[in-house]
């Protein structure tokens, strides 16, 4: 019987056809976290409710909050997440944060890619940067999935309603009927539970796309770095995390590396 996985993805830097030679502009990624089923029902979920719940509270009504990394990074003057504002607060949120980082069992892919020099090879290209490092993630994931005799279910945050409706259609395209390029369409269906992808409000609250969130900017910032030598990460608290992703989440083989199974840099090949 195959072993149930969640994958839930976020995507970070940007991912829109426009490129510049401004960092916040030129790079984008998109991060998945698979992490298996029971344990996200049995385990994972309740502990990151608790460690929210008691760095930040719940809503009015003992509801879940939804955390969300920009928010993390400048809190508000006002509101829950204001108490990061308290230096003693924040270190002890960043304690309990890499803690759950290092314990959690979770799997990261995250792919990049440098729209300046992609746009320089290909300079005719006309694409969608958001479906290339979606797909470029969910080969990875099949690899991942294939080896572990296991299926998944993909979760991905919504973004705009024409979005989401092409990327949904991609995805239900290349399970029925297109492939992808080195992975029939039969093989993807043997691991991926649905031809449907699942699109997920912000409000509906789900601890692994809050967890993608999490990780999703640093990773980009860990790899962009890699691949460059520009952009150095400043942050203490994302080194740290950055860290723990490269000695024991990101995705890897038969004791080899994360560099082209968990770690993908695009452009590479042809698009």
């Amino acid at each position: 019987m195959p072993t149930p996985y969640r994958i839930y993805i976020d995507d970070s830097g940007n991912v829109d056809p426009g490129a510049t030679n401004n960092p916040n502009q030129r790079y984008g990624s998109i991060t998945a976290v698979m992490l298996p089923t029971q344990y996200v029902e049995e385990t994972f979920n309740p502990s990151f409710t608790r460690i929210v719940e008691r760095h930040f509270g719940t809503k009015p009504d003992g509801s879940p909050l939804n955390l969300h990394r920009r928010v993390l990074n400048s809190p508000p003057d006002h509101g829950p997440f204001s108490v990061l504002k308290d230096t003693t607060k924040r270190e002890s949120w960043n304690s309990s944060a890499i803690s759950m980082f290092w314990r959690a069992d979770y799997t990261v892919i995250t792919s990049c890619v440098d729209k300046v020099e992609w746009y320089w090879r290909y300079p005719e290209w006309e694409g969608d940067f958001y479906q290339v490092l979606v797909t470029a993630v969910l080969e990875r994931a099949f690899y991942f999935l294939r080896n572990r005799d296991a299926v998944a279910e993909v979760n991905v945050e919504t973004k705009n309603v024409g979005r989401d409706q092409r990327l949904k259609d991609s995805y239900k395209h290349s399970l029925t009927e297109a492939g992808f390029e080195h992975i029939s369409a039969e093989k993807l269906r043997a691991v991926f539970s649905s031809v449907n992808l699942n699109i997920l409000r912000k409000e509906d609250c789900a601890c692994g796309l809050q967890l993608a969130d999490l990780i999703a900017a640093p990773a980009m910032q860990y790899i962009r770095y890699q691949n460059t030598k520009r952009h150095p990460i400043e942050s203490e608290f994302v080194r740290s995390l950055c860290e723990i992703l490269e000695t024991s989440k990101f995705y890897r083989e038969e004791g080899r590396g994360p560099d082209g199974f968990g770690k993908l840099w695009r452009p590479q090949g042809r698009p």
